[in-house]
This record gives structure tokens, sequence and C-alpha cells, in this order.
């Protein structure tokens, strides 16, 4: 998985500054994302998500 948290963080700050200011998939272009609605694209992020979730020990919760 790439990780670059900067960027992601930045992408997430301009996102709360524009929320609300533009329609649904302008906001989500400008923070770098994938359009949700576009066939495969929930399933290509499950997947990392899935992955990192699952090397997680959380019997230490």
């Amino acid at each position: 998985m790439n990780e670059d948290r900067e960027k992601a963080w930045g992408n997430y700050i301009e996102l709360c500054k524009a929320g609300g200011s533009k329609p649904f998939l302008e906001l989500v272009e400008l923070a770098g994302l994938k359009n949700p609605f576009i066939d495969g694209t929930i399933k290509k992020v499950v997947g990392p998500i899935k992955e990192w979730l699952d090397s997680i020990d959380d019997s230490k919760f």
C-alpha cells in the first residue's frame, strides 16, 4: 500500500475547507480520491484496507 501521510493530510484539510461549497464529485476530485460510483473503485480500495486491518493484533485492545 502506498503511503504519503503528509499528502493525505493536506488533501483531507482541503476537503474539509471546501466541504459544502461544491458538488460531491468535485469534492472527491479536489481531495484526490477516486469516484466511488465507478465500477470497481470500492473493491480496489477495500482490499488494501482489509489487509491492513487484518494485520492489527486486536487482542491488545
